[in-house]
């Protein structure tokens, strides 16, 4: 538990999850409702904006800005959607937005995800 505490101070997107699990198992910690809501909507709460930015991403890559989508979903991928991850893969792939000499192996990263 305290690693998990540790994570979530440091702002590691999962760990308020994990906490959540915890305190409405007790695994590891008392059983306690309030703290596993109060864990859970931190959780989702910090990921609510994914929906938007996944959109804007979208919306970048048909106006031409292949850039600043593959931007928008490394973002996103960053704090651990696997749908950003795999978009993410995609452009770097098709060199869209980046066309670096790693992009197979930046693609590669975030198809592991």
């Amino acid at each position: 538990m305290e690693l998990f505490t540790r994570a979530h101070e440091h702002g590691h997107w999962r760990a308020p999850y994990m906490l959540a699990l915890a305190y409405d198992a007790g695994q590891g910690v008392p059983a306690n409702c309030t703290k596993a809501m109060s864990y859970m909507r931190i959780f989702f709460s910090e990921r609510s904006t994914w929906g938007d930015t996944m959109t804007a991403a979208v919306k970048q890559l048909d106006a031409g800005d292949p850039w600043g989508a593959l931007v928008s979903y490394i973002t996103v991928a960053e704090q651990g959607s696997a749908a950003a991850a795999v978009n993410a893969a995609w452009l770097l792939r098709r060199r869209a937005g980046y066309r670096g000499d790693n992009a197979n192996q930046l693609a590669a990263k975030y198809f592991q995800r």
